[in-house]
């Protein structure tokens, strides 16, 4: 990796830190993992949690819905974010799209 740091670093340096998402994280420290809901398999049985290790950015990340909340007011333009200029430029449209043409996917 190029920053010398890993996945869940980053995202606590360039984005739950500035948007004060304290309680999101990848390993959960005790206080978090005491407040995890746990998941139920088809016949209501618990089951354990997927740990993505090598795949973080697809779904390890594990987040309150207060914390959520502050992910999409900054996201949406709701709440002032120091992340605004890059939600910005996340949400520019791409490829234009023209009259007569299929959109993209179809």
């Amino acid at each position: 990796m190029k920053t010398g740091k890993g996945y869940e670093a980053l995202m606590k340096e360039r984005i739950t830190g500035p948007l004060g998402m304290n309680d999101t994280a990848i390993v959960l420290p005790p206080a978090l993992k005491e407040r995890l809901a746990h998941g139920h398999g088809e016949k209501l049985e618990p089951v354990g949690n997927w740990d993505l290790d090598v795949m973080q950015g697809a779904g390890a990340i594990r987040s309150t819905v207060k914390d959520l909340l502050k992910y999409a007011a900054a996201q949406a333009g709701f709440a002032d974010s120091p992340l605004r200029e890059s939600f910005g430029m996340a949400q520019e449209l791409k490829y234009p799209w023209r009259k007569g043409e299929p959109a993209l996917g179809s």
